[in-house]
């Protein structure tokens, strides 16, 4: 089963943001994540995750702090080959379907550097919150589903671009 570690790891692997929208005082943002297994959540699923998606909220409370929200979804996936189970009464040969499903919803803080209009901006900050992991497994016509919800904390490191003469 994952640990805070590794659903920590997922969520703070986004590698490519889709869409910025900056008003004078919010940031909306929408985010293609990645995720790639380690520790235990390698040994039972080994193959990397091109399936997250995550959203953030921030409303710039004055010239450099910032508050707001993170939610998102990541899924890990890998079929196993198949193999042979023995039980009590017999034994069946198939294939493992194995998932994991992490969803954070944190509430999110931010110190921003520069003033409000430098062209580059970098920010630091956190998320506090919760994350609901499911992992599931699928083992002939067997599906196995256990839910947790596990506290956490998420750092942020990052930088915004000011484009002039823009809306973005």
């Amino acid at each position: 089963m994952p640990t805070f570690k590794h659903t920590l790891v997922l969520v703070l692997l986004s590698v490519c943001t889709l869409s910025t929208l900056q008003a004078q005082e919010n940031i909306i943002m929408a985010a293609y994540t990645m995720g790639f297994p380690s520790g235990q959540l390698k040994n039972y699923i080994g193959e990397n995750s091109f399936r997250g998606i995550n959203f953030t909220y921030r409303r710039i409370v004055n010239e450099h702090y910032g508050i707001g929200f993170d939610a998102g979804w990541t899924n890990f996936y890998e079929k196993k080959n198949r193999e042979t189970f023995e039980f009590d009464n017999g034994a069946v040969n198939t294939a493992q379907w194995r998932f994991v499903h992490a969803v954070p919803v944190l509430a999110s803080f931010s110190y921003h550097a520069l003033k409000d209009g430098s062209t580059i901006r970098p920010f630091a900050g956190f998320g506090i919150g919760g994350y609901v992991v499911e992992q599931e497994i699928i083992i002939a016509t067997v599906d196995v589903l256990e839910r947790e919800f596990r506290f956490g904390i998420a750092p942020e490191l990052g930088f915004t671009i000011n484009i002039p003469n823009t809306s973005l």
